[in-house]
């Protein structure tokens, strides 16, 4: 892990197919409430 500028570099791998994960939107639901969020996928 890289820190330049204040970004973070990661390299995350899913160990079940083997590919590089990458940042992307995606909708959390909890308690009936819906939260847009930027995770790995």
């Amino acid at each position: 892990m890289s820190n330049h500028a204040g970004q973070q570099t990661v390299n995350l791998v899913c160990v079940k197919c083997g590919i590089n994960l990458t940042l992307g939107k995606i909708a959390l639901e909890y308690l009936g409430s819906n939260f847009p969020v930027e995770l790995y996928k």
